[in-house]
């Protein structure tokens, strides 16, 4: 485990913030939905770093933030 990472979280603190806010930017611009994100989708995104994440799922949320900062 990194040495920033909480225990039960695969992303370092910073990382979770950073996903955070990208999931408030989708909220916010009424992104945030089935349609939006499948359920498979939704599992990758709270469940690993972005650099592990499919590359059609990196670009199509980095519009709402997605970055090599969710790590």
């Amino acid at each position: 485990m990194h040495q920033n990472q909480t225990p039960g979280s695969p992303l370092t603190p910073d990382g979770e913030l950073a996903l955070n806010a990208m999931l408030g930017t989708m909220k916010v611009k009424g992104a945030l939905t089935d349609e939006m994100i499948s359920q498979e989708e939704g599992e990758i995104i709270l469940g690993q770093p972005f650099q592990n994440w499919p590359k059609e799922l990196q670009d199509k949320l980095r519009p709402y933030g997605a970055s090599e900062t969710i790590r």
